[in-house]
């Protein structure tokens, strides 16, 4: 009997958000997370409840980062928070959408001025609409104000077939 794996995310996509994830306060390069971001596009739109928690843990998308030993480094390298990143590039608010803190959610959201490109991206969106903290639920509210009406059609067709099945949950 084969086992089947229940990943939302093909291996060489967790692969490449780990690595990314590895870098993340060292601002990796704009295209390796373009990149990451194109793979997630291509994720259906009925996976973002699972796919959100596997990108947060392969991205190390997480509350607090693991505690770093002495190093000389550490006083003559700048570390770079998520604000930073977002100030820096503000497609990472796409990735910080499943980010593990309110705050980072929240953020990512009100840095986002750009309407998302798949139906995934745009299930995310809608699924932070509904998100437990309601300071995220309002920003949420205000992106949705601001890029949905610039989405194309293709888009919000596709991303409907799994949201209006969800509506009532």
């Amino acid at each position: 009997m084969v086992a089947t794996s229940r990943s939302a995310l093909p291996p060489e996509l967790s692969e490449k958000l780990s690595s990314l994830g590895a870098r993340l306060e060292n601002g990796p390069s704009g295209r390796e997370l373009r990149e990451i971001l194109d793979d997630l596009s291509a994720i259906p739109p009925n996976q973002v409840v699972r796919a959100s928690r596997e990108i947060a843990v392969a991205a190390r998308l997480v509350w607090r980062k693991p505690a770093e030993g002495f190093s000389l480094g550490r006083f003559f390298r700048k570390r770079l928070t998520e604000q930073d990143l977002l100030k820096k590039d503000p497609d990472y608010a796409w990735l910080f959408l499943f980010h593990y803190s309110g705050y980072i959610r929240e953020a990512a959201l009100d840095a986002i001025q750009t309407p998302p490109v798949s139906p995934f991206f745009f299930a995310a969106l809608a699924w932070r609409l509904n998100d437990w903290v309601e300071p995220i639920r309002r920003a949420a509210k205000r992106c949705a104000e601001r890029v949905l009406p610039l989405v194309s059609a293709d888009v919000a067709a596709n991303a409907a077939l799994y949201l209006l099945d969800r509506r009532s949950a």
